[in-house]
C-alpha cells in the first residue's frame, strides 16, 4: 500500500527527496563538464551517482509500496540497457577494444555527449519515479463483486477469446515461421534490412490481412489466461505460448518475449496471485539461462543456415570468453541511442518538437486522414540517427524512451518524465482497482499497455497507441458489444 503519511506541502516526502536527488544530478553533470578528467574517470564518477540513485529509487519504492510493481521492474530493466557498457568500460575495457568495433570508448561521440547522456537517463528515471509516486495510491476500498455477473461475463470472454484465437493462431504462426525460415536463409540482420523493402511481405509469403489477424494471437492467449482460475486449465494456453515464443526467439528477435514475460508475470502475480513475493527471488534461476540463450543467439544473428552444432559452438565460445562483458556490451548498445541523439541534436538534426506524439495519434487513423504527415516524417530514432553513428543503414541500435523524449524536447524532456511517471502511476492504480473488481477486460487493457511500455527501455513510444488499438482494442470492443447486446436482450 502507498504510505503517504509523511508529506511536505501535501507532497509525499519521498518524492521531494528524489526530486532533490535529481537536482543534485543536474548540478554534478554541470560540474563534470568543467573538470579536466579523462572519459573513463568521468564515467567512474558518474556511475557512482547512478548506482546511488538506483539504490535510492528502489529503497523509496519498496518503503512506499512493499511490493514489486511495474515501475520497479521498469527501472531495474533500464540499468543493463542504459549502463551495461559503462561497467564494461570500467572493469573490462580490453574486451571492448579486442572484440567490439562500436562501443562507449570508440571515440565516435564527444565525451561531453556521453557524460550528458549518462546523467540525463538517471535524472529522467528519478523524475519518472517522482511522477509515479505522486499519482499512485493503491485503491483500498472494499469492492463488492457480483459473482453471478462475473461468471456470465467470464463465459463470454472465454468464448470470444477462443474465437479470436482460432482466427489468429494460423496467421501468427505462419508469420513467425516465415521469419524463422527467412532468417535461416539470409541471416537475421539481412532479414531486418529486407523489412524496409516494398516486397518484404512477398518474400515472407505472408499477406497484409494475415499480418493484422495475427496481431490478435497474444491478446487472445492473455484473455484465456485471465479467464481460467484453475492453473491446470491455463496449461494449454501456456503450452501454445511457449511454442510460439521458442520459434520467435529462433528468428533472432527477442523483445516481444520481454513483453510476454511482463504481461504473464502481471497476470499471475496481480490477477491470480499465484506468485508470491517470496517466490520472486527464484526468478533469476529462470532468467539467467534465458539471458545466456539470448546472448548466444545474438552472436549467430549475422549468419545464415545456422545449425544446432553452430549453437553449441557459440555457446562454448560464449561461456569460455567473457560472458558478462558480452552481455553488458550488447544490452548497453541502447545507451548509444541517447548519447548519439544528445551529440547530434540540434547541431546536426533539429529538434522533433513533439512530432512523434502527433504521429502516434495520426498513425491510428486511415491514411487519407493523416494528410501525408506520417509519410513525410521518420519517427523511429534508429532510422534517423543510427546511420550517423555507424555510417551505414545496414543495421541500427534501436531506441529508448529517453532518446525519443530528448529528440522531441531536449532537456525539457525531464519535465515530460514527471508526467509520464504520473501516467504510469495512474495506469497501475487502475490495474489494482480492476483486479479487485475482477474487471477482466480493463485489466487486460492495462497490462497490455504496460507490456508495451516495458519495451520502451530500448524502443520508441510512438507506435504504442496503434499497437494497442489493433491488437487488444478490437477484441475488447467485441466483448463490450456482445455483453451490451445480451444485456439488452435480457431486459
Amino acid at each position: 500500500m502507498h504510505k503517504n503519511n509523511n508529506s511536505i506541502l501535501s507532497l509525499p516526502r519521498n518524492a521531494i527527496l528524489l526530486f532533490g536527488l535529481a537536482c543534485f544530478g543536474v548540478f554534478q553533470n554541470s560540474l563534470m563538464q568543467i573538470l579536466p578528467l579523462s572519459l573513463k574517470s568521468q564515467i567512474f564518477l558518474s556511475i557512482i551517482f547512478v548506482l546511488f540513485s538506483y539504490y535510492c529509487i528502489f529503497k523509496v519504492l519498496w518503503k512506499t509500496y512493499r511490493t514489486i510493481n511495474f515501475i520497479f521492474i521498469f527501472v531495474l530493466l533500464s540499468f543493463p540497457f542504459a549502463y551495461g557498457q559503462h561497467l564494461v568500460s570500467l572493469f573490462d575495457s580490453d574486451y571492448l577494444f579486442r572484440f567490439q568495433t562500436f562501443h562507449i570508448l570508440d571515440g565516435r561521440l564527444q565525451d561531453s555527449s556521453i557524460i550528458n547522456a549518462t546523467y540525463f537517463i538517471i535524472v529522467f528515471l528519478i523524475l519518472l519515479t517522482v511522477g509515479y509516486i505522486l499519482s499512485n495510491t493503491y485503491y483500498k476500498e472494499q469492492v463488492i463483486v457480483n459473482e453471478s455477473g462475473l461468471m456470465a461475463g467470464n463465459s463470454i470472454v472465454i468464448f470470444i477469446s477462443l474465437l479470436f484465437l482460432l482466427i489468429s493462431i494460423y496467421p501468427a504462426f505462419k508469420e513467425v515461421i516465415a521469419q524463422y525460415n527467412l532468417s535461416r536463409q539470409f541471416s537475421y540482420l539481412v532479414r531486418r534490412q529486407l523489412e524496409s523493402q516494398e516486397n518484404y511481405y512477398e518474400l515472407l509469403g505472408v499477406g497484409t490481412r494475415e499480418l493484422y489477424l495475427g496481431k490478435w494471437f497474444l491478446p487472445s492467449i492473455y484473455m484465456l489466461l485471465l479467464s481460467f482460475q484453475d492453473l491446470r486449465k491455463r496449461v494449454l494456453p501456456y503450452s501454445i505460448l511457449l511454442v510460439y515464443s521458442i520459434i520467435y526467439m529462433l528468428t533472432g528477435s527477442r523483445f516481444t518475449l520481454l513483453k510476454i514475460i511482463l504481461v504473464v508475470f502481471l497476470i499471475e502475480y496481480i490477477w491470480h496471485k499465484s506468485i508470491t513475493l517470496r517466490q520472486i527471488k527464484y526468478l533469476p534461476i529462470v532468467f539467467i539461462p534465458l539471458i545466456v540463450a539470448f546472448s548466444i543467439i545474438t552472436s549467430l544473428r549475422g549468419d545464415s543456415g545456422v545449425t544446432f552444432e553452430d549453437f553449441l559452438t557459440n555457446a562454448t565460445f560464449y561461456i569460455n570468453g567473457s560472458p558478462l562483458s558480452a552481455t553488458l556490451w550488447e544490452t548497453g548498445i541502447t545507451f548509444t541511442s541517447v548519447s548519439n541523439v544528445i551529440d547530434k541534436v540540434p547541431s546536426v538534426v533539429p529538434f522533433f518538437i513533439g512530432k512523434s506524439y502527433l504521429g502516434a495519434i495520426l498513425v491510428c487513423l486511415p491514411a487519407f486522414l493523416r494528410f501525408g504527415f506520417t509519410d513525410n516524417n521518420i519517427f523511429t530514432i534508429s532510422s534517423t540517427f543510427s546511420p550517423l553513428y555507424y555510417g551505414t543503414r545496414g543495421f541500427g541500435y534501436g531506441s529508448s524512451i529517453y532518446a525519443e523524449q530528448f529528440y522531441n524536447f531536449g532537456y525539457f524532456a525531464l519535465i515530460v518524465a514527471i508526467f509520464l511517471g504520473i501516467i504510469i502511476g495512474k495506469l497501475e492504480k487502475k490495474m489494482f482497482l480492476y483486479q479487485k473488481q475482477r474487471n477482466l477486460s480493463q485489466f487486460l487493457l492495462i497490462v497490455f499497455i504496460l507490456g508495451e511500455l516495458i519495451y520502451s527501455v530500448r524502443n520508441d513510444l510512438y507506435a504504442i497507441p496503434r499497437t494497442v488499438l489493433i491488437s487488444v482494442g478490437i477484441p475488447l470492443m467485441v466483448i463490450w458489444l456482445v455483453k451490451s447486446l445480451l444485456s439488452l436482450s435480457n431486459k
